[in-house]
């Protein structure tokens, strides 16, 4: 996966209300997701569609990317009205065949040229959220070279299988994992929290965000969906590689290079590191110096909008 991209906090915004949107450039997420789904009545969907390209153009300039996340049920009006200048993809849940997203990909072409943007610019992140969906994650992942993301959609989850005894959770680490593999597998970004039981997504406070974050970058996953504003900032801190890791990546790279071509391993303090763990260690820091690009960048641009 390509550790330059950085896309931890996803945070979901309703995409009929201006000031939701506008409010996006005081908080700056990686991603800002204008939601067609969940977060619009069914009465205000229609406005919500004609509010895209409006709601694209107000955040130009805005170091946050946007994707849109469409209703599958409703996906064809909702990917005709989103394609447009400065989208950069759509967040797709709920697919379940790989022939499914292969017309998805032919019709997001024909939108492409219409809206004069770039062909096979815009991308697709799925979200899974059925047994079907998980069984054919593999195959829906190569369906489409749109496909920069697999993520795991939880509520849906919960409702198609049912709720784990006692709440447990029993089944979604399996599920988590599959994400993980098959996602590192296609060069593509997983996508996933480590919710606890009372503390998911849409009621996860700032300190439950970042642990969650924090379990999840520990499986393997670089981003994951917010629910809420207050989620963006612990959520991005908890999939950033943290100082101490850093620190210590740092010294077994420097130690490693030290000991010359011809050796296969250093000794540090009694843990022996391998060219593997060596490996490890350059990504960590690969994606820490990409993390604090992007936070630079927001840092330069919330400076210059409060700039009289």
């Amino acid at each position: 996966m390509n550790t330059a991209v950085v896309r931890r906090s996803w945070l979901i915004v309703p995409g009929d209300e201006r000031e939701a949107i506008e409010y996006v450039r005081k908080i700056l997420p990686d991603v800002v997701v204008l939601d067609l789904e969940y977060a619009v009545p069914p009465r205000r969907k229609e406005e919500a569609r004609a509010n895209l390209s409006n709601a694209n153009k107000s955040l130009t300039g805005c170091p946050s990317e946007v994707f849109v996340r469409v209703d599958w049920k409703t996906r064809w009006c909702d990917i005709k009205a989103a394609v447009c200048p400065g989208l950069r993809g759509f967040v797709l849940p709920g697919a379940e065949q790989a022939e499914d997203i292969v017309e998805i990909d032919v019709f997001i072409g024909e939108c492409e040229r219409k809206a004069g943007v770039a062909p096979g610019s815009t991308e697709l992140a799925l979200i899974l959220e059925s047994a079907q969906g998980f069984w054919n994650a593999l195959s829906l992942a190569k369906a489409s070279p749109r496909i920069t993301a697999l993520g795991v959609g939880r509520v849906d989850l919960t409702m198609n299988l049912g709720p784990d005894p006692e709440g447990d959770f029993r089944i979604y680490p399996y599920l988590m994992s599959r994400v993980v593999v098959t996602a590192r597998a296609l060069g593509k970004q997983p996508l996933g929290a480590h919710w606890r039981e009372g503390s998911r997504g849409g009621v996860a406070s700032p300190e439950q965000t970042l642990e969650a974050a924090r379990g999840a970058r520990l499986m393997g996953f670089t981003g994951c969906l917010c629910a809420r504003p207050e989620q963006v900032a612990p959520a991005s801190d908890g999939f950033t590689p943290a100082k101490d890791e850093v620190k210590k990546a740092t010294r077994i790279l420097e130690e490693f290079e030290r000991a010359g071509a011809g050796k296969a391993y250093v000794d540090i303090d009694g843990q022996l590191y391998d060219k593997a763990k060596v490996e490890s260690c350059r990504q960590l820091l690969q994606l820490a110096q990409a993390c604090t690009r992007r936070d630079d960048d927001k840092a330069y641009y919330g400076k210059a909008e409060v700039k009289p």
